[in-house]
């Protein structure tokens, strides 16, 4: 049993790759979010902040308040969109690409056991002609006898006749 886990582990260890999202947060985070504008997004929200917090009386502070949180909210609510569109895509590529990794070892080990069938089949094919091979052999040597046994008593009785 432990060597049928041993050999599955050697079988996919063959097929272990760096992967490009293997690397640092930074950089993941970087190559599938780094369109979403996320820094050029924050600078907006803090003018719009910065310009609320100008305009606004010291007394009227509620109203700041109100303004600030709708723009919070509001660029919540896109970065929330825009996250979950670039999550879905992925998804998708993640589901893709670990469904390719695992067919490959499952590819190697078909091949293996269809190359191994085939050997089997082989195998046995010859095992049955060497068995219908010997089969025929004493057939024929049966009647050779057969034939032997005829001549000899043909000569016993033409040596009694004479």
């Amino acid at each position: 049993m432990q060597n049928s886990f041993e050999k599955i582990q050697r079988d996919f260890e063959e097929f272990k790759e760096a992967d490009d999202n293997t690397g640092d947060a930074k950089e993941f985070f970087e190559k599938h979010f780094g369109a979403l504008n996320l820094v050029s997004s924050n600078l907006i929200l803090i003018e719009q902040v910065n310009s609320a917090i100008k305009s606004s009386s010291k007394k009227d502070i509620d109203a700041l308040d109100k303004k600030c949180e709708e723009f919070f909210t509001q660029a919540f609510n896109d970065l929330y969109e825009k996250f979950n569109k670039k999550i879905k895509k992925i998804n998708i590529d993640l589901v893709n690409q670990f469904e390719a990794t695992c067919k490959e070892p499952v590819k190697k080990i078909e091949f293996d056991m269809n190359t191994k069938e085939e050997n089997i089949k082989k195998a046995r094919q010859r095992v049955q002609d060497k068995s219908f091979d010997t089969a025929k052999r004493l057939s024929n040597i049966e009647q050779k006898i057969m034939l032997i046994q005829k001549v000899t008593d043909d000569l016993k009785h033409l040596g009694e006749n004479s």
